[in-house]
C-alpha cells in the first residue's frame, strides 16, 4: 500500500501543473466568507463517496492534496498574513501576490507529504473550515474578496484530489461558492471589532458592512450618559473608524455602532 502511494505521488508530480480543470468532476465544494479581520475557507463533500468516471465509491480515504486562490480588485488595499489550517490540512500561500487584468490574487495549495485519512465525519456532506486567513487594509467601494474559478490562472486552478483505500487517485474540481452568496450570513458581532481594549487614546474600530449606509460611532458612560458621537459612511466590506478617547477619564465606557439598519452593535472598553 505505501508503494502504491509513493507510485501515485510521482504520477501526479507528472502531471501538468494544475490542468485537470476540464477533466474532473465537482464532488467537493468551496467556500468563502469573511469579517473585520479573517477570511475564512471552508469545504464539503457532496456525495458522500470518492466519486469520478475512475475512482470506484468509497467513504474513507485518504487526502492527497488541493488549491485554491483567492482574488480581489486592485484598487482594494489588502495584506494577508500566515494562514491557520485546520487538520488534517497543512495549508500553505504558493508564491506572491499576483495581478491579473484588474485583480490582485494569492495562491494557496497543500501538497499533504503524509497523506492523512478523510474519515466519515469529513465527508458527511457538512461544511469544514479547511483555513482562516487573517488580513488587514480596506476593500474598495463594492469590492469582495472571492474564490478563482477554474481557469482565472492557471496557478490557482482549484482541485481536492484524494485516494481510497485501495490507492486509487481521484482529482476533483470544486464547485465555487462566491462570497456574495456569504455577505448577508456575517455575524454582527463579528463584523464590528474594537481595538486596543484597553486604550489609552485612540479606539479603532472595524466594521464589515454588506451594504453602503451611515453608521452612528456612539460612546456613553456607564450610565448611559453621551460623551462622544460622531458619524461616517460605511461603504460595502471593510471600514476602520478611528475614535478620539484620550480626554475622558481612565474607567469604563461603552462604544455603540449602529446604521439604521441591521447594524446594532456594543461593547465595553477601558480607558487607561
Amino acid at each position: 500500500m505505501k508503494n502504491l502511494f509513493i507510485l501515485t505521488i510521482l504520477l501526479i508530480s507528472g502531471l501538468p501543473a494544475f490542468s485537470q480543470c476540464p477533466n474532473t468532476t465537482g464532488n467537493y465544494e468551496f467556500s468563502i466568507s469573511y469579517d473585520a479581520r479573517n477570511i475564512t475557507i471552508s469545504a464539503r463533500n457532496t456525495t458522500a463517496t470518492i466519486r469520478s468516471n475512475y475512482v470506484d465509491p468509497s467513504i474513507n480515504g485518504n487526502f492527497v492534496g488541493l488549491v485554491f486562490g483567492i482574488k480581489w480588485h486592485l484598487k482594494s488595499k489588502i495584506a494577508l498574513y500566515q494562514n491557520v489550517s485546520q487538520s488534517p490540512f497543512d495549508i500553505m500561500q504558493s508564491g506572491e501576490i499576483v495581478q491579473k487584468d484588474n485583480y490582485l490574487f494569492q495562491s494557496y495549495g497543500d501538497a499533504s507529504e503524509k497523506l492523512p485519512l478523510l474519515t466519515k465525519d469529513f465527508m458527511n456532506g457538512e461544511w469544514h473550515t479547511i483555513a482562516i486567513i487573517p488580513y488587514t487594509g480596506v476593500l474598495y467601494d463594492g469590492d469582495v474578496f472571492e474564490l478563482t474559478e477554474c481557469g482565472f490562472d492557471e496557478s490557482t486552478n482549484p482541485y481536492f484530489a484524494q485516494m481510497d483505500n485501495d490507492g486509487n487517485y481521484g482529482q476533483f474540481t470544486p464547485n465555487i461558492y462566491r462570497v456574495a452568496g456569504n455577505l448577508n450570513a456575517i455575524n454582527v458581532q463579528n463584523a464590528v471589532i474594537v481595538y486596543p481594549n484597553p486604550t489609552m487614546g485612540d479606539l479603532f474600530v472595524d466594521v464589515s458592512s454588506v451594504a453602503k449606509s451611515r453608521g452612528t460611532f456612539t460612546v456613553l458612560d456607564m450610565t448611559g450618559k453621551i460623551l462622544t458621537m460622531i458619524q461616517a459612511d460605511l461603504w460595502r466590506g471593510l471600514n476602520k473608524i478611528t475614535i478620539n478617547v484620550r480626554d475622558l477619564p481612565n474607567g469604563m465606557y461603552l462604544i455603540k455602532v449602529t446604521d439604521g439598519y441591521a447594524l446594532n452593535f456594543s461593547q465595553s472598553f477601558l480607558k487607561h
